[in-house]
């Protein structure tokens, strides 16, 4: 399996490769992943064993989220090495 900058390298042609600072300080902010999302209503929370990432050391990791969802929104919590982090999703109307 490829991940991230590997796979955009072999495909894409030299003048796609060169970004601009502002693209290069956003894409240097961003962790992405995906997997299969195994959802453990018993305590409120998502499991995902990474099946691929943007964030090399979580290569075979699992990870969890505490998901709480009122009205609109979607809230998944995660703990980190200083704290936690949030991501807060709206529904689109």
């Amino acid at each position: 399996m490829v991940d991230g900058p590997a796979l955009v390298a072999r495909s894409a042609p030299p003048t796609a490769l060169r970004a601009r600072a502002e693209d290069k300080a956003t894409a240097q902010g961003i962790i992405t992943y995906f997997g299969t999302y195994l959802v453990r209503e018993s305590d409120r929370a998502i499991a995902i064993p990474i099946g691929g990432r943007s964030f090399p050391h979580w290569k075979g990791a699992d990870q969890k989220r505490i998901v709480a969802i009122t009205g609109d929104q979607l809230k998944l919590t995660a703990p980190i090495a200083v704290g936690t982090a949030e991501v807060v999703c709206k529904r689109a109307q």
